[in-house]
């Protein structure tokens, strides 16, 4: 019966130890269940924070886009050919302040006018070195015939004379690119009227009137073809343009605003005494400058100010009725 017993124990003894290895191997799964799930948690909340950080990075990346990708205010288009002919060309040149002003007599202008615009150009073109400055005035004029037989006139003056158009349509063809936009046909006066501002262009057309029999002096505003008309001319701008003097210097351009002036004659003299006590003193200097180069007087002061204009007007005004 012992013997039984032993063995009952030892069976006993057997299923307690495959119990406790069965209490054991649940206890692992239990743990290591917890433990991935603790492990898993760390992990997607890892995922979700990183997630949510690459959203936040893109959201300010695209806000970072959206703001560099802002419209810029579009830069103004170039003017462009409609195909109308468009007025203002001289208003655009800046005539008399940015570029050089022909300065031509309005008397002959209106002659020039009628005959490009007449189909006269071939005369015009004959004429060259009397016509030059009205061609290069004419470019501006808001008259589209007069600007056609304008730009046809230069083109064959161009061809003659082998100037350097270089900078020009006109140099190849008798119409230029654009001639519709004022804004064009102010660039093109800007750059004739540059070029005849140069002396040794001034000499050349001069040397064409010699060659032609005529007097050289016609070429030169001033001159035979362009008489200074007191009655029309704009004082107050001529004056401007002449404050510094120099009018016996040909490189200047006040030296043909002078001899301007000097073809009117005596008649000029009362238009510039008006201008002594101008509000601006400069203008007041210029006239007397003028004055004392037309007249040769002497014994004239020519420094104008604020306190000595009015005396100085009245002693001008009483010199030149002698």
């Amino acid at each position: 019966g012992g013997r039984a017993r032993g063995g009952g124990t030892k069976e006993g003894g057997g299923g307690n130890t495959g119990m406790i290895i069965a209490i054991a191997a649940a206890a692992i799964v239990v743990i290591g269940g917890v433990a991935f799930a603790v492990f898993s948690g760390k992990e997607d909340h890892g995922k979700a924070a990183a997630s949510e950080k690459s959203k936040d990075a893109e959201a300010g990346s695209k806000k970072k886009k959206k703001k560099d990708d802002a419209p810029r205010p579009a830069a103004p288009l170039p003017p462009s050919d409609t195909g109308t002919f468009k007025p203002g060309a001289r208003a655009m040149a800046g005539v008399g302040k940015d570029v050089p002003d022909m300065k031509c007599n309005p008397e002959t202008k209106q002659t020039f006018e009628g005959l490009v615009s007449g189909g006269k150009v071939s005369e015009v073109v004959g004429q060259d070195y009397t016509w030059i400055t009205y061609i290069i005035d004419g470019l501006l004029s808001d008259n589209e015939a007069v600007v056609k037989a304008t730009c046809e006139a230069l083109h064959k003056i161009i061809v003659k004379r082998k100037l350097d158009a270089s900078q020009s349509d006109l140099g190849k063809q008798s119409t230029m690119g654009g001639i519709n936009m004022p804004e064009l046909r102010g660039g093109e006066y800007t750059y004739w009227a540059q070029w005849w501002l140069m002396l040794p262009n001034r000499n050349a057309i001069a040397t064409w009137a010699e060659q032609a029999g005529a007097d050289p002096s016609s070429s030169k505003p001033g001159g035979s073809t362009v008489i200074g008309n007191p009655a029309s001319e704009d004082w107050a701008k001529t004056l401007a343009e002449c404050r510094s003097g120099g009018f016996a210097n040909q490189n200047n351009p006040e030296y043909y605003h002078f001899q301007r002036v000097k073809s009117m004659g005596k008649s000029a003299y009362p238009k510039l005494v008006e201008f002594i006590d101008n509000e601006d003193s400069t203008i007041g200097r210029a006239a007397v400058l003028l004055l004392i180069e037309l007249t040769g007087r002497s014994d004239a002061p020519s420094r104008v100010n604020d306190a000595n204009k009015a005396q100085i007007k009245a002693d001008w005004a009483e010199y030149i009725k002698k």
